[in-house]
């Protein structure tokens, strides 16, 4: 059973409340959010729609860094599939999160894990790939890749210069 007295404690002190013409509305708007504009009805949330709108609540600029933090590692992952879209190679989403993890270079071993700065180098230098790749074959393309990304990780590899650099 959940107690509610907490988050119409927080509504009532949150700053949008004069917005709105009560405490209700403000309430139901938010719960419609948090809910994925399933429901407007707190006991119609689920736990964890319970608890994400209670963190949001306490703090929000907390869950904006996360839902910025989330959209570029979607950003990452699209950049990676796309990379290996123009290559034709089929990939799946464990094996773009590895390739993501190694690029990340060392210290760091989960997706989830790696900073800002370098989730956006990393959506950078796939999006150049995807432009490089156009003028390469296949296996010049992924064997420049994983050049690239053992560099990154330390490990030194040599690869004949080919006609596109990545």
């Amino acid at each position: 059973m959940r107690n509610y007295k907490q988050l119409y404690t927080l509504i009532n002190q949150h700053p949008a409340l004069m917005n709105y013409e009560n405490a209700e509305d403000l309430k139901k708007e938010m719960v419609y959010q948090a809910s994925g504009s399933r429901t407007t009805s707190v006991k119609e949330l689920t736990d964890k729609e319970y608890n994400e709108l209670i963190n949001y609540l306490k703090n929000p600029k907390q869950a904006t860094n996360n839902s910025e933090m989330d959209k570029l590692r979607k950003r990452v992952i699209a950049s990676i599939f796309g990379f290996f879209k123009v290559v034709k190679k089929k990939v799946n989403i464990g094996y773009v999160k590895a390739i993501a993890v190694r690029a990340s270079g060392k210290g760091i071993d989960d997706f989830n894990k790696i900073p800002r700065y370098k989730l956006q180098a990393i959506y950078n230098m796939f999006l150049n790939y995807q432009k490089v790749a156009k003028n390469l074959s296949q296996e010049e393309a992924i064997l420049q890749l994983d050049a690239r990304i053992l560099a990154l990780a330390g490990i030194e590899v040599k690869v004949k210069e080919t006609k596109g650099d990545c």
